[in-house]
């Protein structure tokens, strides 16, 4: 069954202060915003997702309400619009299944993401659109990862998951395995589509879409890794190796950055 985010909720208010602290480039303090995630903010984003089951990822790395909401569509379409903002400082920490910590503050990382609930596999579609504001600012070369696959296993819980795929915008472009997909991102929707079949035989696949022209393809390979089992996906803003963009323009603090997303769906057969 098809799963898609309608467009008929309008915005959910997140109160709020913004408490944003100078750092250094060697040492990265937290963000600490006046609320935390609740409850009844994860059912909202539930609710928008119409089974798919997204979660912000985890209430442990939203450093600030305000990082995930839902706003207009700046180019005025009734469909509901998510936005995601990293402010310097956003970072956070987690444990893993394995029981081992880490933090996005020790590596000079900021995020905010949301990812399924619920593990792929099999042969799958995937299709969203990302809008990048006219006043987006690059940080290359440091690098900004918008969607993620990580490899998971159902079998073992206690397997820390593993980065395996991922789009990253790199100069106002939008790249996927080294592939430009889109020239320049800013001031429109890109709609991106992902075709997949997760499995460990040589019968896997995995095509990219951009506005509807392929724009990557490599077929007959085995697309999940020995010990793994399924996929999780995740969406949002993800930079990391912040500290080469520091050190290259000699600043303390890394720029605000906005990303929109709208129209998610995960399906069995091509949306349309």
């Amino acid at each position: 069954m098809k799963k898609v985010i309608p467009c008929k909720l309008c915005s959910i208010v997140f109160g709020t202060l913004l408490i944003v602290q100078s750092v250094n480039a060697g040492n990265w303090n937290k963000n600490s915003g006046s609320e935390k995630v609740d409850d009844d903010q994860y059912a909202q984003i539930d609710k928008a997702g119409n089974g798919i089951q997204w979660r912000l990822r985890p209430t442990s790395l939203i450093s600030r309400v305000e990082q995930i909401i839902f706003v207009p569509d700046p180019l005025g379409s009734d469909d509901q619009v998510i936005q995601f903002e990293v402010r310097h400082g956003d970072c956070g920490e987690n444990k893993q299944p394995d029981g081992s910590k880490w933090s996005d503050c020790d590596g000079g990382k900021d995020r905010a993401e949301i990812n399924n609930r619920l593990p792929e596999r099999g042969e799958v579609w995937y299709q969203w659109e990302i809008f990048f504001p006219k006043n987006y600012l690059s940080i290359s070369p440091a690098k900004n990862i918008h969607s993620q696959y990580k490899l998971i296993s159902e079998k073992n819980k206690k397997k820390n998951s593993r980065k395996y795929l991922f789009f990253e915008e790199i100069k106002y472009g939008l790249f996927f395995r080294g592939q430009k997909l889109v020239d320049d991102v800013r001031g429109k929707w890109t709609k991106i589509q992902v075709h997949a079949n997760w499995t460990t035989e040589k019968k896997g696949f995995l095509r990219v879409y951009a506005n509807g022209e392929l724009k990557f393809r490599n077929d007959g390979y085995a697309t999940l890794r020995p010990g793994y089992d399924a996929v999780r996906t995740h969406h949002g803003i993800y930079r990391i190796d912040l500290y080469r963009y520091l050190k290259s323009r000699n600043l303390k603090v890394a720029p605000k950055q906005t990303v929109l997303y709208k129209n998610f769906s995960i399906s069995r057969t091509k949306p349309d």
